[in-house]
């Protein structure tokens, strides 16, 4: 019977060390995907920011590209009407506040 205890711990101490070797690969392999899934993260953060400021600058075009045919509109229909092109913006700026 002493036998078998002795062969018991020896078991065990050989179960907890293969528990132990097996705990540090899975740790391992956690930290690792745990890297990877930061470092994807950051990729995206930097793709979103790059994205916005794609976004801001075609919005800031069509900004400029609405105001110069805004201003074009108004000089046109200043020498159709043979007014000055500051009074012509006056008399619409007015025309938008009167509804």
């Amino acid at each position: 019977m002493a036998i078998e205890v002795g062969s018991l711990v020896i078991d065990l101490r050989a179960s907890v060390a293969r528990l132990e070797t097996d705990m540090k690969r899975t740790a391992n392999t956690v930290k690792r995907s745990a890297d990877q899934i930061e470092s994807a993260a950051g990729f995206a953060k930097k793709a979103l920011v790059a994205l916005g400021a794609v976004i801001g600058l075609n919005q800031i075009k069509q900004l400029i590209s609405n105001s110069f045919q805004a201003v074009d509109a108004v000089a046109k229909m200043s020498d159709r009407l043979g007014v000055a092109t500051e009074k012509m913006a006056g008399l619409q700026h007015a025309a938008d506040l009167a509804g």
